[in-house]
């Protein structure tokens, strides 16, 4: 019974480490995301797949750190696209949508 419990509390921890975003190698094609990276860079080098703009209510679902970047900006611009190192979607936000933006933050 003891070994069973163990299994099942461990099963959900597992899963929740493998969903998190290295951001430290985040890449699509040649392009490495740093906090440096802008919007364009980010256009011109992955697979995109949806763009728009969040509203400003869309921030309770940021971690704390986006939230903290985001408190002063009127706008923020998400961008979805492929990476080539996570092999799946990632979601960056952008502090608008002008081509020179930089991230905030990918999740």
């Amino acid at each position: 019974m003891r070994k069973l419990l163990i299994a099942l509390i461990g099963v959900p921890a597992i899963a929740f480490a493998g969903s998190d975003l290295d951001m430290n190698n985040l890449k699509c094609n040649n392009l490495q995301i740093y906090s440096n990276t802008t919007l364009q860079q980010v256009r011109d080098n992955c697979l995109m797949y949806k763009q728009f703009e969040r509203d400003r209510t869309d921030s309770k679902n940021f971690t704390s750190d986006q939230s903290k970047s985001w408190h002063g900006a009127k706008e923020m611009y998400e961008v979805q696209f492929y990476s080539t190192t996570a092999k799946d979607l990632v979601r960056c936000n952008f502090d608008g949508s002008e081509p020179n933006s930089l991230v905030i933050g990918c999740r």
